[in-house]
């Protein structure tokens, strides 16, 4: 994997944890978009799709112009926790990020029957995420920095 796709895939990861994370502590997404459990963890596609293209290039295409004019603010909560996501998880790699996913039980059950490089759009339901988050959310305390970075030392 190079360094560009590599950085994608840290980000599909990230907006993983985030969803997760938010999905646990308040009961709900924070986005509506299928999860799907690929090779390397899970991927949110549409996000996939719409950034694999760019590798090393900035992204400032015009056509992610109507996306940024109708984004909606992030409310305080959400806010929150993409920031405490992104500090704790965001210093690590797509690879570590990849191998922490590779031990979590919505990717690993979603891939069920699935040979280890097998391809496979299976989805990670909300569901799953959320009741796996809010496991670790018990033992670990997911809604603090502190938390969160015992899960991930845990983890890896």
């Amino acid at each position: 994997m190079d360094s560009a796709s590599g950085r994608l895939s840290a980000a599909l990861l990230l907006l993983y944890y985030i969803q997760g994370n938010y999905a646990a502590i308040y009961d709900k997404p924070l986005f509506d978009a299928p999860c799907e459990a690929w090779v390397h963890g899970p991927v949110y596609r549409n996000v996939y799709n719409l950034f694999r293209d760019f590798k090393y290039n900035p992204i400032d295409d015009a056509r992610f112009m109507p996306l940024k004019e109708s984004a909606l603010p992030l409310t305080p909560e959400a806010k929150e926790v993409v920031d405490r996501v992104l500090d704790t998880f965001g210093m690590y790699s797509g690879k570590v990020l990849e191998s922490i996913t590779h031990k979590e039980a919505p990717w690993l059950d979603a891939r069920k029957g699935f040979l280890p490089d097998e391809t496979s759009h299976a989805e990670i339901s909300l569901d799953a995420m959320k009741e796996y988050f809010k496991k670790v959310d018990e033992k670990y305390n997911i809604r603090t920095e502190d938390g969160l970075r015992k899960y991930i030392k845990n983890m890896i």
